[in-house]
């Protein structure tokens, strides 16, 4: 009976077994492809696995195929692909196509398959052969006929069962034998049963150890399948191994292009004047850095440039070819773009577009340049930097985050804010600014974001400018420097004699809006700085480089002498009844030209007598051959008169 006892308790376990796997690991699980895109040579693929559970361990795998159906050998796979994962959201699979060393022009389709690998479901093959030998197997292989195996192990199983019942009813036989003869014969009767119900019991084991081991194999031969990234055609649907999938629409992919990028922050305008507007006349550009991401050499791009501005009041090329690049090449680009005599003040934008013929495009982007209206005359802004003084300037001193210096070069006075002609116009006074700025960085040390320039200034931010710089420095007191330089045109009040700079929008019968130069000595003490340096290359006296803003049939007017305050040195291009000159050929003021001249010969070792000397010396020579009368003076406040002498430049 013990036999039967372990039959019986063997389909019991069984029974248990089953119901339990069915009501711990049955899962439902399904794929979702979210987005499949191909960016920088990669096929990147997104895809969630749905209803699964937290213990789920899900093997994965991708098939790619082409546009006739045939298989893609993607083999170079990163991310959630071809290995065991968890369930959830947000999975990430990038087939590295340039490692494969694939070249493919098509569209294509991806295919996500997955199998949850450690749940032991009722149709699982081992659980099914357990059950009945051959109904895993049939699972795998349904038309082979592995339902013998189960005829054979319960023929098996039934024979023994019916031996160990025959040997037990023979051996109640042999106990109740009353001779000898009967004894023996039932004895022997009952072994021999009992001994071919061992062999027959035995004879089913090895039939479920045998598909066991078959199933181990073809189990492994799945897996190994898996491991070679097949299935690469349709799967059958196994249900043993419940595999799901999912299948992505086309997209098309061609490696054989390259792909171009915008470098980040790279995109910005500039102009001649530094302003950041794009003023009348003016040309400036718009500049961007492109990469050539791979993983080819780009060739025959081109850019091209949109924008809302109907009025033609901006001119620039339709488009702009991009040489060629190697990959992972970096180029700048200009595009130039120019203002018409016309232009409003305002915002316009631009849409630029990279692109060729049989390439892949670069998104759009866009900028947005400011536009000033003062209608300027061309020959006054279209001059260039091109003076010796503008070209190869030393870097002798290092920055002191304590120097400030506010530069001003006010040049069109011809504007619709003053209707004045072209004649009250400072030629070159935007070119002394701006070279002045480059000497102020080098030679005198003031890092560029102490330094604000100001081109063509109206009276509102010349006066907040000047307030600015004042309450900049006396936040540094007594340790900072302030630098403030002029070019433009003065002028003096007719009744007080006080002298004016003008701003570009106020007119000699404003003059009272215009900017006292007792207001910047005022502010130039209230900044309390150790040393403060003034550089005026204007004249107050109704002169000018053409005419002055009075007009050539007012007299003279001399200005009278400002109280100079704090520790400040000033260097003023003309003395009493002078007028500021220019340097035609130098395209610069006379005074503004040997100003930076003298600094870099001597490379700025020098005291301000020494400069204040060579500069009178230097500019009274050069305007007498030019016909003119010029001589510079330096004037000083009462505070330094002793000490001024022996200040270094630098």
């Amino acid at each position: 009976m013990s036999i039967l006892r372990s039959i019986l308790f063997f389909f019991v376990l069984q029974f248990f077994f089953y119901s339990n796997i069915h009501a711990q690991f049955k899962s439902r699980i399904s794929l979702e492809i979210t987005e499949v895109k191909f960016n920088k040579g990669n096929l990147i693929v997104k895809y969630n696995i749905n209803n699964s559970k937290q213990k789920d361990k899900i093997r994965v795998w991708i098939n790619v195929f082409d546009s006739k159906k045939d298989t893609v050998y993607a083999k170079t796979w990163n991310g959630d692909a071809n290995k065991l994962i968890d369930g959830g959201m947000n999975k990430l699979a990038i087939w590295d196509v340039k490692s494969d060393g694939l070249d493919i022009t098509d569209s294509v389709s991806v295919k996500v398959s997955a199998s949850i690998q450690n749940g032991l479901y009722l149709d699982n093959p081992f659980v099914l052969s357990t059950v009945f030998p051959g109904w895993g197997d049939y699972q795998i292989k349904p038309k082979k006929p592995y339902w013998i195996y189960g005829a054979l192990a319960y023929s098996f199983i039934g024979s023994s069962m019916y031996l160990h019942s025959s040997s037990a009813n023979s051996y109640d036989n042999y106990l109740g034998a009353t001779t000898i003869e009967d004894k023996d014969n039932y004895y022997n009767k009952a072994k021999t049963s009992n001994t071919l119900s061992y062999v027959f019991l035995g004879a089913a084991g090895a039939i479920w150890i045998m598909d066991y081991v078959g199933l181990i194999k073809r189990t492994r031969q799945i897996k190994k399948s898996w491991k070679k990234n097949y299935p690469v055609h349709e799967t059958l649907d196994i249900p043993s191994f419940k595999i799901v999938t999912a299948l992505s629409p086309g997209i098309f992919i061609n490696t054989k292009l390259t792909n171009l990028q915008l470098v980040e922050n790279s995109l910005f305008y500039s102009d001649l004047d530094e302003n950041y507007c794009l003023d009348a006349f003016e040309e400036g550009f718009i500049t961007f850095k492109l990469k050539n991401m791979g993983p080819a050499k780009s060739v025959d791009f081109y850019a091209t440039l949109e924008t809302l501005d109907t009025t033609g009041n901006i001119e620039f090329p339709k488009l702009v070819r991009i040489e060629n690049m190697l990959a992972h090449q970096t180029k700048t680009v200009k595009i130039p773009i120019r203002a018409k005599k016309n232009i409003a003040s305002g915002i316009s934008e631009f849409s630029i577009n990279i692109s060729a013929k049989h390439n892949n495009p670069v998104p759009q982007f866009k900028i947005k340049i400011n536009t000033c209206k003062f209608h300027y005359e061309e020959h006054v802004n279209s001059q260039m930097l091109i003076s010796d003084i503008d070209k190869n300037i030393p870097l002798v001193n290092k920055p002191d985050i304590r120097k400030y210096a506010l530069i001003i070069g006010n040049e069109g006075y011809a504007n619709d804010l003053t209707s004045l002609s072209r004649n009250f116009n400072v030629p070159y006074a935007r070119n002394d600014a701006l070279t002045f700025k480059k000497y102020a960085i080098n030679m005198l040390g003031i890092p560029e974001r102490n330094i604000t320039l100001l081109l063509d200034a109206n009276k509102k931010e010349m006066h907040e400018s000047i307030i600015t710089l004042s309450k900049q420095v006396s936040k540094i007191k007594d340790k900072a420097q302030l630098i403030f330089y002029y070019a433009g045109h003065g002028l003096s009040d007719t009744l007080t004699k006080a002298p004016y700079l003008m701003p570009i929008d106020v007119t000699p019968s404003q003059i009272k809006d215009a900017i006292p130069m007792e207001f910047l000595y005022k502010k130039i003490w209230e900044s309390r700085s150790s040393k403060s340096m003034v550089v005026i290359d204007a004249s107050f006296n109704n002169g000018g480089r053409q005419i002055g803003l009075r007009g050539p049939s007012v007299k003279n007017l001399n200005p009278r002498k400002e109280v100079i305050s704090g520790n400040t040195v000033v260097f003023m291009a003309i003395s009493e009844k002078n007028t500021s000159t220019l340097y035609p050929d130098k395209k610069h003021g006379l005074f503004t030209y040997y100003f930076p001249t003298i600094l870099k010969e001597s490379r700025g070792n020098m005291n301000l007598l020494t400069l204040s000397n060579s500069i009178k010396t230097n500019v009274s020579i050069k305007a007498d051959e030019l016909g003119y009368h010029q001589v510079p003076i330096a004037l000083v406040s009462i505070a330094v008169r002793d000490i001024w002498q022996d200040w270094k430049v630098q």
